[in-house]
């Protein structure tokens, strides 16, 4: 060590040597790399988050799950976030004012535990691993030594450690909430705060309602959303986790985003709805309601699915809008209820046939191969529907109104569902 103590006692020389260390103010890595030393072993400094502050470089553990989750993710996995909780393992650091050694699962290692306390509060953990020798008695000494050397250095500069970068949050909880609309000003906050925007921007709205609090917090959800979408920037607000994806592509999302995010949503009890693309950051709010609204009507479409685009359910929120002031069986095409009734009185199909018809933007071969018929049959089908309506299917007007009707009854009948 370069610095010794006069009694040559390994605590004090450990005392001394982080002393120095923080005087050098050549930041948290170094503490942790003088840590490391001390204790001959591999040491982690991670925030109440579990995402990486600073680790031991150049060490390999191949066969420690955890170690690896913050070498090569910057984090821990939920699966152990929520091994942990349960295990009541980061609880034991909250209370604990000691140091104290466990091993969990995903362990490979035992470890000796360390918080580190800002104001008072817990802010971070400092673990070790016992991957080159076993712990001695003198390394709890030293642990709590380097706890505080950790705290130390946070407190020079804690908006580096934990500001989360509160600036680009404050500038989209502000287009949110509608406070900033001049598109100068945007323009200006982007440059200010390099904020990156590619071509076509889609915002996600992710509901926290059937999310357990008991297992990880909301802000631990929040940074790992944006480690699966990559180059995202999300907030949290209201009850919702708030992403801001962009692309160069117009595409909903890439072909590895959407499954990745499906399944996540899935195993946490979450859902998302996702706006249309816009190329305008100025249109972030209007485009976080085609989310909000994508999330109200997919669950009562889908009850399957973790991911709703507004794309899908843009008609049906027209209906919804109509619904607030007409009864929507007022506006439905007034020839319809007699397929409806035909079909019940003979126990057909024609009403089927004809939303397939639709639904398949009037392809009659599409349409056929959806409903399982022979194409002539669809044909000969859809001459008795016009005989019955009394409606040419050539008729655009007629056909849209038609169309809208049956979207109309669908969203009637996820209302009910949902009482």
């Amino acid at each position: 060590m370069s610095a010794k103590s006069p009694s040559g006692d390994p605590i004090e020389c450990a005392a001394a040597e982080l002393l120095e260390t923080l005087a050098k103010s050549e930041g948290l890595q170094s503490v942790v790399d003088a840590g490391s030393a001390m204790l001959e072993n591999p040491v982690i400094v991670s925030d109440k988050g579990w995402n990486l502050m600073a680790m031991t470089a150049g060490v390999e553990i191949p066969d420690d799950a955890g170690w690896n989750e913050f070498m090569h993710g910057g984090a821990l996995s939920p699966d152990t976030v929520s091994s942990n909780i349960k295990s009541k393992l980061a609880d034991r650091i909250e209370r604990s004012e000691t140091p104290f050694c466990a091993r969990e699962q995903g362990m490979k290692y035992r470890r000796m535990f360390g918080k580190v306390s800002l104001g008072g509060r817990h802010a971070a953990t400092v673990s070790a691993l016992a991957y080159f020798k076993p712990f001695a008695e003198r390394d709890f000494e030293i642990m709590t030594l380097l706890c505080n050397a950790v705290s130390a250095e946070v407190q020079k500069n804690k908006y580096l450690y934990f500001s989360r970068g509160l600036p680009y949050e404050d500038l989209i909880v502000n287009l949110l909430e509608g406070r900033v609309r001049d598109e100068s000003v945007i323009e200006e906050n982007m440059r200010a705060l390099n904020l990156s925007v590619k071509k076509y921007i889609r915002a996600l709205a992710i509901d926290l309602m059937g999310f357990d609090k008991e297992q990880f917090s909301a802000s631990y959800m929040r940074d790992f959303i944006e480690k699966l979408l990559k180059g995202s920037k999300a907030v949290l607000y209201g009850d919702r986790i708030v992403a801001i994806t962009s692309h160069d592509s117009a595409e909903k999302f890439s072909g590895a985003d959407l499954p990745q995010i499906a399944e996540f949503l899935r195993k946490y009890s979450m859902r998302c709805g996702v706006s249309r693309c816009f190329e305008d950051f100025s249109a972030l709010r209007e485009h976080y309601f085609q989310a909000i609204e994508a999330l109200r009507l997919g669950p009562r479409q889908n009850d399957e699915a973790q991911v709703y685009f507004y794309d899908d359910y843009a008609i049906l929120h027209i209906a919804r809008l109509c619904a607030e002031s007409a009864d929507l069986r007022t506006l439905c095409h007034p020839k319809l209820s007699r397929l409806f009734k035909y079909d019940a009185a003979r126990g057909t199909a024609f009403t089927r046939t004809l939303r397939v018809y639709l639904r398949c933007a009037r392809n009659i071969t599409d349409t056929a191969a959806a409903l399982h018929m022979h194409r002539n049959s669809v044909i000969y089908q859809l001459h008795r529907i016009e005989e019955m309506l009394d409606v040419r299917l050539s008729d655009g007007d007629a056909l849209l109104h038609i169309e809208l009707s049956f979207r109309f009854m669908e969203y009637g009948e996820g209302e009910n569902a949902s009482k």
